[in-house]
């Protein structure tokens, strides 16, 4: 058949892996404490190699010209832990995200009704970018309302099922555009203190949706310093200036400050997510914790996470 492509033959299979273990040792990547045979297993069943080298940002290389490109004490089983802790705390997150958005249509649809111009808000909010919201809310783009055939989603629906049809990122914007639509309205400055943090949440949504990684984005500064509110927020938990600077400065911790903190603030039930927050860090975090033990950036990412997290979910965050 025109077309169809042969089943590769054991032998193209073999030479595949091996490449794959001499590409890794190109990089002077080690197989210490986990063979060359179970890497190769691993990188067939649990994590592609690509995924495995989204985290080379991570660990030192060497700068010497003669050296360019090769790993400093780098073994393949500190990429593999580092995928294996990521594989359990995505779901953790996921977890907080739903909450958040949640609680944040539950506040929404709250605050139209009992202001009895729910109607009136999604038309001048339809109006404000229609164009977008017609190419996206198309009616055979929308899983959740099949039997829309015709009309805005927008125009022709009650604000409750709107808000179970659209994206979190076009349920921040609706927010957003109730607050500065209604400035000056008592309703328009609940959520005031979240609007910059809920963009930090779309953002480690989106990520972790897409089962992308969130620790190889460590090495990513933030475009400008902390956020200010943010830092003193973070600050009022008794963490050290010295901690605060160093790992504010990092793009995706201040996501998941963010998110940390928007959760605690929104979510009135959060003892579950904190069991498994707890059980991530002494089942998954101490298992794994002496393979990078040598990675200072790391072990401060964690340390500093860890004491927010505590700080915020674990009964500290009152004070905030």
């Amino acid at each position: 058949m025109r077309g169809s492509r042969k089943p590769k033959e054991r032998w193209q299979v073999l030479e595949y892996n091996m490449d794959r273990i001499l590409r890794l040792e190109s990089r002077n990547v080690t197989f210490r404490h986990i063979s060359r045979e179970e890497a190769r297993q691993i990188l067939d069943s649990r994590f592609s190699l690509h995924q495995l080298e989204d985290y080379f940002p991570l660990f030192e290389q060497y700068r010497r010209p003669d050296m360019a490109g090769k790993f400093v004490n780098l073994d393949f089983s500190q990429l593999y832990h580092l995928a294996c802790i990521e594989q359990e705390l995505l779901p953790i997150l996921m977890q907080m995200c739903i909450g958040i958005e949640g609680a944040l249509r539950l506040w929404l649809v709250n605050k139209l009704e009992k202001t009895a111009d729910a109607e009136a808000f999604l038309q001048a909010y339809y109006a404000s970018d229609q164009t977008y919201l017609d190419q996206i809310y198309a009616p055979e783009r929308i899983d959740a309302l099949e039997e829309l055939t015709e009309g805005s989603l927008f125009l022709t629906r009650d604000i409750w099922t709107v808000l179970k049809a659209i994206h979190f990122g076009t349920l921040i914007k609706m927010i957003q555009f109730l607050h500065h639509t209604y400035t000056g309205k008592a309703h328009s400055t609940d959520l005031l203190p979240y609007l910059k943090q809920l963009d930090a949440v779309r953002k480690i949504r989106n990520t972790v949706a897409h089962g992308n990684s969130v620790l190889a984005k460590l090495p990513v500064k933030a475009d400008d310093a902390a956020d200010c509110a943010l830092r003193a927020k973070i600050g009022l938990l008794g963490i050290k200036n010295r901690a605060l600077t160093t790992n504010l400065q990092k793009s995706v911790v201040q996501e998941l400050c963010g998110l940390l903190w928007v959760y605690a603030r929104m979510v009135p039930e959060h003892q579950a997510v904190l069991a498994r927050l707890g059980h991530f860090d002494q089942e998954i975090c101490d298992r794994y914790s002496s393979f990078f033990s040598t990675n200072s950036m790391l072990m401060s990412v964690y340390t500093f996470l860890k004491s927010v997290a505590v700080a915020l979910l674990g009964g500290r965050g009152e004070k905030i």
